[in-house]
């Protein structure tokens, strides 16, 4: 068999992404926490102050700071993508990122990663509507696009293909790990907040305020926002493990090949 084929046949490892994803969030703790904080966690922190003003009766003033504090996070959300490719490739190069430099490649890679977000969500909603193809299978190939365009700077459209390439016989093992990690995910957002008592059917049965503002109290936005600075992390750091791996049982790269991020 030659060395295309055996490319070509190549299979993921899923206990060397879940491994290679906890390792550098761990070996990295402290760097991805505080990014997640800067970019996650202070949007957040208006969710919350938000709420607890809607809740105290200001409900004008508290729905401004949650209309703010999620367009906040929508645009730090895509920095943060980024930001963490950075700190993970950077882990598996043999070195230590610094918040600077994250938050520096969430920023300089913005634009391009916005513009492959919102043709990646046109294009799966856009098979979901058209029934031509399983949206999920189209999410998947293009799964790893993000880090193509921070890593190798494919460019927006080049990003795509890049990513097709590499999760091409591989789309089924990624979608099995995201799918655990979604049932995960769920799992214990769903289990914090019901046992803070703060999910809006308990309230809601409990009598509680029918108002969307006043539903969701302080309570319910301080889980949400704990629950996603962990998956952010995880998310972040996952992908980019997911990329690297696919290029090293795939093209035979190891860590030094990528070091092109950091150019």
């Amino acid at each position: 068999m030659t060395d295309a084929a055996v490319a070509a046949t190549a299979k993921l490892d899923f206990g060397r992404v879940i491994q290679g994803t906890f390792g550098a969030i761990k070996r990295n703790f402290t760097t991805f926490l505080v990014v997640v904080l800067l970019l996650v966690g202070a949007p957040g922190l208006l969710l919350i102050v938000g709420a607890v003003m809607a809740g105290g009766g200001a409900v004008a003033a508290g729905g401004g700071l949650i209309g703010l504090g999620v367009l906040l996070l929508s645009v730090s959300s895509i920095m943060l993508q980024g930001a963490l490719v950075h700190a993970t490739v950077a882990d598996l190069n043999g070195r230590h990122a610094t918040v600077g430099e994250c938050v520096s490649t969430g920023l300089r890679t913005f634009l391009p990663v916005f513009a492959i977000l919102i043709l990646f969500t046109l294009g799966v909603g856009l098979s979901a509507l058209a029934f031509i193809f399983p949206a999920f299978m189209v999410a998947v190939a293009w799964s790893v696009s993000v880090p193509a365009q921070i890593v190798e700077r494919s460019g927006v459209f080049g990003s795509f293909t890049r990513s097709g390439q590499l999760t091409k016989n591989n789309r089924w093992r990624i979608f099995g790990l995201v799918l655990l990690w979604w049932i995960i995910s769920t799992a214990v957002q769903g289990t914090l907040t019901n046992l803070a008592g703060v999910t809006p059917m308990a309230q809601l049965s409990a009598g509680g305020p029918a108002s969307p503002l006043t539903m969701f109290g302080p309570g319910y936005w301080a889980t949400v926002v704990f629950v996603g600075v962990f998956n952010a992390m995880v998310s972040g750091a996952g992908i980019a493990v997911i990329y690297y791996e696919l290029r090293r049982v795939k093209e035979g790269v190891g860590p030094e090949a990528l070091a092109a991020v950091f150019d």
